[in-house]
């Protein structure tokens, strides 16, 4: 309680504005912290802790009020409103925090979705398993992992840990097969997982998606993974990445949007679009 304190106390300093402008930097100071608002507004959006970012803003707001008219008794209620929501917060919120700061983590970092296997295998016999499951109109959910480990995700399936191959996945997701419900997790060049249970997004405004596309943006909200899902009612493909989710994509596109994110300099210069086929 001494350390929260302390920091509400740091946040209580009385400075005058007169003093803030005298600084040469006020600009830039200014713009940064409008910067650092903005920067967490977007790590929280559509998210649960929004609602709570929104609280503060207006607790932060009342107190200054409450400051500035020498409003005693309010500013005190707010100081301890905010000393419980600091220590709950972490409670309540924690996948979000979680999530907010893998982000932050990730900044800087190159994506690493494939090991001992070339850019150009790795995504050949994935959208090959695509291809044929549009066809056949077969159901699924693929998630590629990034940076962010997958691994609590791939212990709710069942553990594969095979390499990469067009007819295993396909396999998988047949409606004979009993790892078919669930999620397909790739990690390190291999098929870590089958049957994974993923994450439903809590976003209202997918109140009108199915259970494949709320689970596999809710994984792509809380994880930079890369989730792929295909309908099996009418072969439509869908894509989630960082909480957006691209509804009945063409096949081409979804190939050009892999093809950016993981095929770096060196493989575009391979020409390496003649091994991406729907017939293959």
């Amino acid at each position: 309680m001494d350390i929260l304190e302390k920091l509400i106390s740091t946040i209580n300093v009385n400075i005058s504005f007169t003093e803030i402008t005298k600084n040469p930097l006020f600009i830039v100071d200014f713009l940064i912290v409008l910067l650092i608002i903005y920067w967490f507004y977007k790590l929280l959006k559509n998210t649960r802790a929004v609602r709570i970012f929104y609280g503060f803003v207006f607790l932060f707001i009342a107190m200054f009020l409450s400051s500035i008219f020498h409003l005693y008794i309010l500013n005190w209620v707010l100081r301890i409103m905010l000393t419980v929501l600091l220590v709950a917060i972490p409670v309540v919120f924690q996948p979000e925090l979680r999530n907010t700061l893998e982000k932050i983590g990730r900044t800087g970092f190159k994506a690493k979705s494939f090991k001992d296997i070339t850019t150009q295998e790795f995504l050949n016999s994935i959208l090959g398993a695509i291809a044929k499951m549009i066809v056949n109109k077969i159901g699924g959910i693929i998630v590629i992992q990034r940076k962010t480990g997958l691994g609590e995700y791939i212990e709710t399936g069942v553990i594969l840990d095979a390499l990469i191959s067009k007819e295993l996945i396909i396999s998988c997701f047949n409606d004979d097969s009993p790892l078919h419900d669930g999620a397909m997790i790739i990690s390190n060049g291999k098929i870590s997982g089958a049957s994974c249970v993923l994450p439903l997004s809590e976003n209202n405004s997918l109140s009108g998606l199915g259970t494949r596309h709320k689970a596999g943006v809710g994984l792509s909200e809380q994880t930079d993974a890369v989730v792929i899902i295909i309908s099996g009612k009418n072969g439509n493909i869908s894509l989630a990445v960082d909480g957006v989710i691209l509804e009945n994509i063409h096949f081409n596109d979804l190939e050009n949007k892999l093809r950016k994110i993981f095929i770096d300099d060196n493989s575009k210069k391979m020409g390496i679009s003649n091994y991406f086929r729907i017939g293959q």
